[in-house]
């Protein structure tokens, strides 16, 4: 469990403290204040240093290297400089992420011994350029994951003349990895959904995952709160995107698209199949309430903090919506009557510390009307 995460030069933060840090947290504050990056400070951080943790986290904010820049044979480069608070690649450039129990993430640029070769020929923006032109630029990206004070390099990867990372650089066998580790470790799952949501792949995998199990009824009982005419859902593999989702209503005998019943049907029965699926680990949700009705967002907190005391999840998410703030705020007495820490963190742009409200100060400021974001 992460009760306090520190951020050291990881893209806007120069520095940033954490504190006070439950078993479900909302992260709230305004635009560009940095709650989605704090979600990816501790994909990171929990990933242990897998390096595909990497290659998504770049590729959801569209973090590529420019188009003309790319050699065509090669395939898109991710601009690693977006993950430095800065953005800018020198051989100095470092940013650190650790928690609490002594995990921690470092990543460095190694400047290189001698200028590198260009390993293809490469576009210019004008032109493109033989394998001869050299880079004079740093050459290395280093990635160290450490535990208890001992850390050894994790995974690197040497940059492109352009300054990027290629994406089969980033998808190494995850299990020669995690042979690299000699010391016993616990690893936790760590699971995201975005703004978007999970894609109908995504849904539809971990539905199979929790069919014929008690996490099935959990899943149905989560957008049963929104429909609760619906009594089935099922997948139907011959179909494709949201589609592929099917649910049997009462009184009627054709089954329905789930994709035809709105957006919060979907973001809800996400929602609990990446909790189904993320026991003894993380979930990552960044923009909890997306289409979710004010009505229901108590509903959505109450499967939340259930499910994560249920299967010991830790929920980490990021909201704008005073209604979100305030559902948080009625379901969390109950929720510390059962031993879940509920906790809301307040990021302001610039700040070095959030600012925590604990169980206590979220009712008090939801009753009062204390503007808390």
């Amino acid at each position: 469990m992460i009760h306090q995460l520190d951020i050291d030069s990881f893209r806007g933060f120069s520095a940033l403290s954490i504190r006070e840090l439950g078993q479900v947290n909302l992260l709230v504050g305004r635009n560009n204040c940095g709650k989605t990056s704090v979600l990816e400070a501790i994909h990171m951080l929990v990933a242990t240093g897998d390096p595909s943790s990497i290659w998504h986290i770049a590729t959801r904010r569209g973090e590529y290297v420019s188009s003309e820049r790319q050699p065509k044979a090669r395939g898109p480069e991710i601009d690693i400089s977006q993950l430095f608070h800065g953005h800018e690649l020198r051989p100095d450039s470092r940013f650190v992420i650790a928690d609490d129990s002594e995990r921690k993430v470092e990543a460095t640029i190694e400047s290189a011994e001698e200028p590198s070769p260009s390993p293809e020929p490469y576009f210019s923006g004008e032109e493109w350029v033989d394998a001869e032109e050299e880079f004079e630029g740093p050459a290395e990206f280093r990635l160290t994951w450490s535990r208890q004070g001992e850390g050894e390099v994790w995974w690197e990867a040497p940059l492109t003349p352009r300054g990027g990372i290629h994406r089969g650089r980033t998808t190494t066998h995850w299990d020669e990895l995690r042979g690299k580790w000699s010391g016993d470790h616990d690893w936790q799952p760590v699971r995201v959904i975005t703004t978007a949501g999970l894609t109908p792949r995504e849904v539809t995998v971990l539905f199979e995952d929790v069919v014929l199990t008690p996490d099935e009824q959990k899943a149905v009982e989560a957008i049963q709160t929104i429909d609760p005419g619906i009594e089935r859902i099922a997948p139907k593999s011959s179909e494709s995107g949201r589609g592929g989702m099917f649910a049997k209503r009462a009184g009627i005998d054709r089954p329905v698209p789930i994709g035809t019943m709105g957006e919060g049907i979907w973001r809800m029965l996400g929602l609990a199949l990446a909790l189904a699926k993320s026991a003894g680990g993380v979930l990552l949700v960044d923009e909890i309430d997306t289409g979710l009705h004010y009505t229901v967002m108590d509903k959505m907190w109450t499967l939340v903090t259930e499910t994560a005391r249920r299967l010991n999840v830790q929920v980490f998410a990021t909201s704008h919506s005073r209604d979100c703030f305030d559902s948080l705020a009625i379901v969390s007495p109950s929720a510390a009557e059962q031993g879940i820490d509920v906790s809301v963190q307040r990021l302001e742009q610039g700040a070095s510390e959030a600012v925590s409200f604990t169980k206590d100060e979220i009712s008090m400021a939801a009753e009062r009307a204390v503007e808390v974001r």
